[in-house]
């Protein structure tokens, strides 16, 4: 299972990164085709993956992606004032809220 979750996904992104630059390399745009993929085609929008012949790779999206997952992973609720949470046995976690139980 594991092969179709990770290995399956992990070797496709590594088979367009290198075509990419097997591309940008014989002078045709190929992470620039990436790019236009990956922002749906939004003209002026950042680019995601740069290549550079000489240094690589360089993935500008990656802090701002880990940002964004890290507060998927955080595990912290952000209720509404007004709303409180309660535990198994009824009782209100404190500083979750001032309002009325239902």
């Amino acid at each position: 299972m594991w092969i179709h979750v990770i290995m399956g996904p992990m070797f496709f992104f590594l088979a367009l990164l290198c075509i990419a630059a097997g591309i940008d390399y014989i002078g045709f745009p190929g992470t620039e085709a990436i790019n236009t993929v990956m922002t749906g085609g939004k003209l002026g929008a950042p680019p995601a993956i740069v290549f550079n012949k000489r240094t690589g790779y360089a993935f500008p999206f990656f802090p701002h992606a880990v940002a964004h997952f890290s507060k998927l992973l955080s595990g912290k609720i952000g209720l509404d004032k007004g709303h409180e949470l309660y535990d198994n046995n009824g009782q209100m976690i404190e500083g979750t809220g001032g309002g009325e139980k239902h």
